[in-house]
């Protein structure tokens, strides 16, 4: 992600503005050399400038080393570079903390040119306050969200995240600790269990579940290298992992993990429709 950083810190400190900040540094070093008599102020003060203005130039490197990154990144993924933007606070993750962010945005069709449903892929983060008013560390993800309005009826909340301990930020804010909170399931699968916690809502429908839940899908979640989490409610499917990935091959993984799992939640469904039409 910061592959061409130094590139863009070497154009900046040859600018002229650095040639500005040393004349700068020059002349705080005078004015504290006369105030105070001592000579060692005036390299003193270069130094000091020169300082502050390579760590300015070397953020700002970074983050135009970021924007070049997703903006080439994006049309690979068949999607657009927005650089920031925001996502419905639908999904407990969505919704967890007392402040959100999302950056390095892209947008587009799930499924590039063969459309599907819009996807956002970003950078997300939330934060929470303590009870005493300070505010805790940035628990941040790298998330797929997209809208699958079918799925409403069916799915009334399905949470699948890795065990806590496995990097989820959990010791700083359980997002799924309110109330009512979801239920356990137990899929029986010994290796699918130690790497994943499934919870669901109270009221849905186990079948629906199981359906979802093939031996096929426990599988291949229990196998894919990033182990995915997701969350789906309220039709709202968001596919997620931890940290903010900047490595354009996870991230090209990440986003063909979230196309596999909104075609399974798609395909149940569509299994399920027939079932949900008769109730209602």
């Amino acid at each position: 992600m910061h592959a061409t950083r130094w590139a863009h810190f070497r154009r900046r400190m040859s600018a002229r503005t650095v040639v500005y900040a040393t004349l700068a540094g020059a002349g705080l070093g005078v004015a504290a050399v006369g105030a105070y008599g001592n000579a060692l102020y005036l390299p003193g003060g270069v130094a000091l400038v020169l300082a502050a203005t390579a760590i300015y130039h070397w953020t700002q490197a970074g983050g135009e080393s970021e924007r070049e990154f997703f903006a080439s990144l994006a049309p690979r993924l068949g999607l657009a570079y927005l650089v920031s933007g925001g996502l419905p606070p639908i999904t407990p993750l969505l919704s967890a903390g007392n402040s959100r962010r999302c950056t390095n945005v892209m947008e587009g069709p799930l499924f590039g040119a063969l459309g599907g449903p819009l996807c956002t892929l970003a950078h997300y983060e939330f934060r929470t306050v303590n009870e005493d008013g300070r505010q805790m560390p940035a628990v941040p993800f790298t998330v797929c969200a997209m809208e699958i309005d079918a799925a409403l009826p069916v799915f009334h909340g399905v949470y699948l995240r890795r065990r806590p301990g496995f990097g989820l930020g959990l010791a700083v804010h359980d997002w799924l600790d309110r109330a009512p909170r979801p239920e356990p399931v137990d899929l029986e699968s010994t290796d699918f269990e130690e790497l994943y916690e499934l919870l669901v809502a109270r009221d849905q429908d186990r079948l629906v579940l199981h359906q979802l839940f093939s031996p096929s899908f426990i599988v291949w979640l229990s196998e894919h290298p990033l182990r995915p989490g997701f969350e789906c409610k309220a039709g709202m499917l968001t596919v997620f992992i931890p940290e903010h990935e900047g490595n354009a091959d996870h991230l090209t993984l990440f986003h063909e993990a979230a196309r596999e799992i909104a075609r399974r939640v798609i395909a149940a469904v569509v299994s399920a429709r027939p079932a949900v039409t008769q109730a209602g």
